[in-house]
């Protein structure tokens, strides 16, 4: 039986050789950033502008912004539901992670200056919704001077006009409290 004959038999049998190559080549291949055999397999055919290295980079950024915005979930629900304390708390964790954030490492086309200042109105700017947020909970507990303080904050950090409007109107109504 020749084997060039029968079309099914030739590629069954090339695909039980390239498994076999490919096993091989597997227990020889020495991984790289912790990728696995399947992530360089995919790399070396359809190559992407990432490294594996990179990916793990997104993946921990990614894994920070669920954190923080875990918390603000948190202090938004025991908000709801009353529990004023635990959403201060809440709302603290949330802006003490984004302040530790050590923002984006990678390339950037520009001065590591430059890449500073990005990565701190970056933090600034994801700050805001969490410590506005704290204005109404503080507020809701009586907790007036904590208010005052955060409200404080949110007019240093260049409010929109409209937000800056709301916010003076707030500091004058808890001064007088």
């Amino acid at each position: 039986m020749n084997i060039l004959k029968k079309p099914l038999l030739t590629v069954i049998a090339l695909c039980v050789v390239a498994f076999v190559l490919l096993i091989g080549w597997q227990i020889r291949v020495q991984l790289k950033d912790n990728s696995s055999f399947f992530f360089q397999l995919r790399q070396i055919f359809f190559p992407s502008q990432y490294s594996a290295g990179q990916m793990t980079n997104l993946q921990q950024d990614l894994a920070r912004v669920e954190d923080h915005a875990i918390h603000e979930d948190r202090g938004r629900d025991y908000a709801s539901a009353g529990d004023y304390e635990k959403s201060i708390e809440e709302y603290k964790k949330s802006i003490e992670i984004i302040q530790k954030d050590p923002g984006y490492q990678g390339r950037f086309q520009g001065t590591k200056e430059e890449l500073d200042r990005v990565n701190e109105e970056v933090r600034i700017d994801t700050q805001k919704f969490a410590r506005h947020r704290l204005v109404e909970v503080y507020k809701k507990a009586g907790r007036y001077p904590e208010a005052l303080e955060q409200i404080d904050w949110l007019l240093a950090h260049k409010p929109l006009d409209h937000i800056k409007q709301e916010l003076l109107a707030k500091k004058t109504k808890f001064s007088r409290k």
